[in-house]
């Protein structure tokens, strides 16, 4: 008994399943939009407007290198986990963007030395022409007032303290173009 209503309540599932997918086909077949038109763009971004692209967005893993080119109409992501240890990523500007800006949302770096964030977890950026990189820890970070500019490319780093004892939250930070030609 308990089989047969379970394949009766297994079957309505596939049923109401598929009944979506066909809903789904034929409003996409409606609208006219094909897929076509969305893999001229060499972006995976719409051109009269920005938006996040796909191949920007920087998820940090334990241990991760990545090198994202920015474009005229994308918004990059960087974001770091809390089992990140080291995550880099070097952004360049491509196409008809001048300038990059880097902004975060979301983010609380531990450190115990919060003047020179020296003592704990860090996050650092570099651009061309500081000689050093500027750090940020705690709730110190680029912001939409105080924004991180570059005009040719920006390194950015997240460097995790080897005792366990720094809790660092999540870093959720944007990159995109803030000039076009």
């Amino acid at each position: 008994m308990k089989t047969c209503c379970l394949l009766a309540l297994v079957f309505f599932v596939a049923l109401s399943l598929a009944q979506d997918e066909n809903e789904a086909q034929d409003e996409n077949e409606d609208s006219g939009i094909t897929i076509e038109a969305f893999e001229d763009n060499g972006n995976l971004t719409r051109s009269d407007e920005k938006a996040y692209g796909d191949a920007v967005d920087t998820l940090c893993g334990r241990f991760t290198t990545k090198r994202v080119q920015v474009k005229g109409n994308t918004i990059g992501t960087f974001t770091v986990q809390k089992q990140t240890r080291r995550c880099v990523a070097y952004y360049s500007l491509k196409g008809s963007c001048l300038e990059m800006k880097l902004t975060c949302s979301t983010f609380f770096v531990d450190n115990r030395d919060p003047g020179r964030c020296k003592n704990g977890d860090r996050f650092l950026v570099k651009v061309p022409g500081n000689k050093r990189p500027m750090r940020y820890c705690k709730n110190d970070k680029p912001t939409d007032r105080f924004p991180v500019l570059s005009d040719s490319k920006m390194k950015i780093w997240f460097h995790a303290h080897e005792h366990k004892r720094f809790k660092s939250k999540a870093i959720s930070c944007q990159v995109e173009c803030s000039k076009t030609k």
